[in-house]
């Protein structure tokens, strides 16, 4: 029973977020924050982000009966009620771990679990701007950790947050050519089922592209060698998923896709946090 609930929370996912936000307190002051606020940053992040998860599927579970029915609520191996009450309870969590940091960050906190819930509930119907909601929620982490120990917004993180809404959004319109066959059940508004999936491939496609192109930013902000190697991984990493998804076979790889731009954002992230410390 322990394993179903924690296979709704998709914990790497969630850990990735959690850093994220790490990471925007370690660039905002290009050093390392007190003990106190990495914890209640990370675990702000990390939380929120798990709650997100949990009811996503929650909200999700008719569309997943046809693209996953193998997931926890819709296989019945967790029920609606429970994946509910778990959610909302680890998201309170989220919001009172914020509590030890700066007033901006409660409020950062609260109106970005509110956009989760948001897109969990309505947000797959809405097609780009449900997309934009998901990949908002993914990027913020930077400002949020930025927020508890700066009052200005550094440029890397602006850097670092564009990029990261890019790419993200480009792997979410990845995964709604995957899920064509469920979201139609539900009238969704995605690109895939809008304008096919062959245009939301090259879209896909061109966010990433974007994303590489901000990249080189952070090297006028004292960012140096390091930065530039392990950037250059992630990059080949996006570059990959990019022209894969201009090419026609796009498409048909999108599983493959998907997963290509996760290990790329993934990079990036070591890449933003190990470069902001060793030039």
């Amino acid at each position: 029973m322990i394993r179903d609930h924690m296979e709704m929370m998709r914990l790497p996912n969630s850990v990735m977020v959690g850093i994220a936000v790490i990471i925007g307190e370690i660039v905002s002051i290009r050093g390392y924050p007190s003990s106190s606020n990495l914890m209640f940053g990370f675990l702000t992040g990390f939380f929120i982000s798990i709650s997100s998860m949990i009811l996503n599927d929650y909200f999700d579970v008719n569309v997943d009966k046809i693209n996953s029915p193998d997931r926890p609520i819709p296989s019945g191996r967790v029920s609606k009620r429970n994946a509910l009450g778990l959610g909302l309870m680890i998201g309170l969590l989220g919001i009172f771990s914020s509590l030890f940091l700066t007033q901006l960050n409660v409020i950062i906190a609260i109106l970005f679990w509110a956009i989760a819930i948001l897109y969990d509930w309505k947000g797959k119907k809405i097609g780009i701007l449900g997309n934009s909601m998901v990949s908002m929620s993914v990027a913020i982490p930077y400002i949020f950790g930025a927020a508890a120990l700066s009052k200005t917004l550094d440029p890397v993180i602006l850097t670092f947050f564009c990029m990261s809404f890019l790419a993200n959004l480009g792997r979410e319109i990845t995964k709604d050519i995957l899920d064509i066959k469920g979201d139609k059940t539900i009238n969704a508004k995605t690109l895939a089922i809008t304008r096919g999936p062959r245009f939301a491939s090259l879209i896909s496609g061109l966010l990433l592209i974007n994303a590489i192109l901000l990249s080189p930013i952070p090297l006028f902000f004292d960012f140096g060698i390091t930065y530039i190697i392990l950037i250059l991984i992630a990059n080949s990493m996006m570059g990959y998923a990019a022209i894969t998804q201009l090419r026609k076979n796009g498409e048909t790889k999108s599983l493959k896709i998907k997963k290509v731009i996760l290990l790329g954002m993934l990079m990036g992230l070591f890449s933003f946090l190990v470069g902001s410390l060793y030039t």
